[in-house]
C-alpha cells in the first residue's frame, strides 16, 4: 500500500488539478484496501469496481464526472458493507447452533465433561460480541479444540461400551451352555403385547386450521379401499426440537405457521394435513412415478424461511428449513403400513 503525506495537498492557495485527482485516488484505494473481508469473490469484485472508477478519474475529468464517479463508489461501498454484515451474522448464527449442539452432546456423553462445557460457554460469550469475519474465524478455531474433547469422550465411552457388550455376550453364552447341559427347557416365546391405540386427534388442527391426522388417515384408507392411484408426501421442519428448546415454544409455533402458509399457498393439487408435531402430509391422486412425485415435493419445500426474534436484548435471525419424503400408496397393503412409514420418517429425522 502506498504511504503518502497529505500535507502537500493542503498547502495554501488553489489545489492543482493533478493533486486533487491523486488525493481522490488515494482515498478510494484506502476504502478498497480496508474493506471488511466477507465473501472473497464479492470482495475481489468490489475492489475491482473501485479500482476501475479510480482509474477513470483524470485531470480532464469535470466536476460532474467526479461527483458521478464518487456516487458510484458510495453505492458500491453501501451494498458491499450490507452483504458483509449479513455474512458475518450468518456465521454467528451458524456457530451459535453448533455451540448449542456441542454443549448438549458433551453433557449427554458424560456429566464429568465440565471442562468442555466451560470452554464452550466462554466461546459463546465471545461470539455474542463478534462483529467481523476475523473474530468468527478465531472462534471457529477454538471450537475445534472443544471438538477434540468431544471425540476423546466419545472414544472413551465407545471403548467402555464394547467392553460391557463383550462381557454380556460371554455371560449369555455361559448361561446358554448351562441350560443345554442341565436339560432345562428354555422359556416359551410370548407374542409381544399389542400396541396401545393412538389417541384421537381433532379433525382440525387448532394452530394452523388444517385438517388433522385422523382426517388424513381416513382419506388414505378410502383411497386404498377404492384402489385409487395416489401418493402421500410428508414435509418435516428441520431441527424443530432445537428451535423450540433454544428460542421457545412460541417461536416453534410461528415456524409451523410459516411452513403451513407456504405449503397451502404453493400446493397446486392434493390436500394438506397437519400430520403430527412439525410434520405436514400432502395427499394427492396421481399416476406419475414415485421419483417425479419426490422431485415435485422437494421443489415445494426448498424455500428457506427466516424468522426474526428478540432474545436477551438482541435481534436473532432463526432459519427454518424442511425435509420431505413421498410414497405411492397404491403399492402398500394397508393404512397401518402407510402410517408406520410416515412415523418412521418423522422419528428418524426429528431432532
Amino acid at each position: 500500500m502506498e504511504i503518502v503525506s497529505i500535507k502537500r495537498f493542503l498547502r495554501p492557495g488553489p489545489p492543482k488539478p493533478e493533486s486533487y485527482i491523486r488525493f481522490l485516488q488515494l482515498l478510494l484505494n484506502g476504502i478498497s484496501t480496508h474493506a471488511a473481508e466477507g465473501n472473497e469473490i464479492e470482495l475481489a469484485r468490489f475492489r475491482q469496481e473501485v479500482a476501475t472508477i479510480a482509474g477513470q478519474l483524470t485531470v480532464e475529468s469535470t466536476t460532474e464526472e467526479i461527483e458521478t464517479a464518487l456516487g458510484f463508489v458510495m453505492r458500491a461501498v453501501t451494498g458491499y458493507n450490507r452483504m458483509a454484515v449479513r455474512i458475518t451474522q450468518a456465521h454467528v448464527n451458524e456457530l451459535q447452533a453448533m455451540l448449542a449442539m456441542m454443549s448438549r452432546t458433551i453433557a449427554y456423553l458424560s456429566d464429568s465433561s465440565k471442562t468442555g462445557i466451560t470452554q464452550l460457554q466462554a466461546v459463546e460469550k465471545k461470539l455474542q460480541t463478534a462483529s467481523t469475519i476475523g473474530d468468527v474465524r478465531v472462534l471457529r478455531g477454538k471450537l475445534n479444540d472443544c471438538l477434540v474433547l468431544v471425540r476423546n469422550e466419545s472414544n472413551r465411552l465407545r471403548d467402555e461400551s464394547h467392553a460391557h457388550i463383550a462381557e454380556l455376550q460371554s455371560s449369555l453364552e455361559r448361561t446358554a451352555n448351562h441350560v443345554r447341559s442341565s436339560g432345562i427347557a428354555p422359556p416359551e416365546d410370548h407374542p409381544p403385547p399389542p400396541k396401545a391405540p393412538r389417541p384421537a386427534t381433532p379433525l382440525e388442527d387448532p394452530l394452523t386450521g388444517l385438517p388433522g391426522r385422523d382426517s388424513a388417515e381416513a382419506l388414505i384408507a378410502k383411497g386404498i379401499a377404492e384402489s385409487k392411484q395416489f401418493a402421500v408426501a410428508l414435509c418435516l421442519i428441520d431441527r424443530y426440537t432445537h428451535i423450540e428448546a433454544r428460542y421457545g415454544v412460541e417461536t416453534g409455533e410461528e415456524a409451523l405457521l410459516l411452513v403451513a402458509q407456504h405449503l397451502g399457498a404453493q400446493l397446486q393439487r392434493g390436500t394438506l394435513f397437519r400430520w403430527s408435531g412439525p410434520a405436514f402430509a400432502v395427499i394427492a391422486e396421481t399416476d406419475q412415478p414415485l421419483h417425479v412425485v419426490e422431485q415435485q415435493m422437494i421443489r415445494l419445500v426448498s424455500k428457506r424461511f427466516e424468522k426474526t426474534i428478540q432474545k436477551d436484548g438482541r435481534t436473532v435471525l432463526v432459519p427454518v428449513t424442511c425435509c420431505c419424503m413421498a410414497q405411492k400408496v397404491s403399492d402398500v397393503d394397508s393404512l397401518e403400513a402407510v402410517a408406520e412409514s410416515l412415523d418412521d420418517f418423522v422419528a428418524t429425522k426429528l431432532i
